[in-house]
């Protein structure tokens, strides 16, 4: 069976077949791509800021 890339497939799922990925996988990677956007987001989130300096005043 040929695959034709050149064209884009008429249906929202165009992406899906070129990447040869069934609507259930793409769900799957789709959570797991949440799950680390969120876990890298709690991550930065712990951190602690860097001190402020305080500015003096020049005169």
């Amino acid at each position: 069976m040929d695959r034709q890339y050149s064209k884009q497939l008429p249906d929202s799922s165009w992406l899906l077949h070129m990447r040869d990925l069934v609507p259930e996988e793409s769900a799957y990677w789709l959570i797991e791509w949440g799950a680390m956007k969120l876990l890298h987001r709690r991550q930065v989130a712990k951190r602690t800021p860097p001190p402020k300096r305080e500015s003096k005043p020049l005169a």
